[in-house]
């Protein structure tokens, strides 16, 4: 596990998967997130499980960034045959996690792919959601009013309120993502629509997670 931190934040990355573990603030121990893995990263598909048992290799780190990297193997080939790097860094700015994602197609030949991003959060029977812009007619919702999968709805950001307060900003992906397990509760981010990425060119996807208690 690799820890970053700054003034206000101390967040916990898996080395190996990339998954966020722990976000904690300076100002008290509560952990925003639940300490569970979850492969952070949806690709080629977003319902695919191609990077479920991918390596993540840390390329570079400081105080309060950290970047990884995966590549193509001959075990991605066998389910998707075309060569790719994907990077992932974290970047803590004041009460903020920057979440940045670069795919590189490294092959010769143009690929069609999805991406999206996902994590884990720390939720309470007295969590309450509420979606920017407006997905119900009531103002806030609980974590079991959202279905599991992509929600059909250009949003831009996701707050949770009450113990764990949180804002989930979409930033360049334009879809929410809700993730479900038993009890555990997640949220992520994609494009619905599959895109194009030329061979030797780059795509650059960013997202973001804001502690508000630390902004009033």
């Amino acid at each position: 596990m690799q820890k970053i931190a700054n003034d206000f934040l101390t967040l916990s990355v898996s080395e190996k998967t990339g998954s966020l573990l722990h976000l904690l603030a300076s100002s008290g121990s509560n952990d925003y997130l639940t300490g569970v893995e979850l492969a952070p990263v949806l690709f080629p598909a977003l319902d695919s499980d191609l990077l479920a048992a991918a390596d993540w290799v840390v390329v570079d780190k400081g105080d309060d960034r950290i970047s990884l990297t995966t590549i193509a193997s001959d075990e991605t080939k066998k389910s998707w045959r075309h060569d790719f790097e994907l990077m992932l860094t974290y970047r803590l700015v004041d009460h903020q996690v920057e979440i940045r994602l670069s795919l590189t197609n490294t092959g010769q030949q143009d690929f069609d792919y999805q991406l999206g991003w996902q994590t884990w959060l720390h939720v309470t029977p007295e969590t309450r959601i509420k979606l920017t812009p407006s997905l119900a007619e009531q103002d806030l919702l609980k974590p079991a009013d959202l279905d599991e999968g992509q929600v059909n709805q250009h949003l831009r950001t996701v707050d949770l309120l009450e113990q764990f307060p949180m804002r989930f900003s979409l930033g360049s992906f334009n879809h929410l993502l809700v993730v479900k397990d038993g009890d555990r509760f997640g949220l992520g981010a994609s494009d619905h629509e599959q895109q194009t990425l030329a061979a030797g060119e780059q795509a650059d996807f960013s997202l973001s997670l804001d502690l508000l208690s630390l902004t009033k």
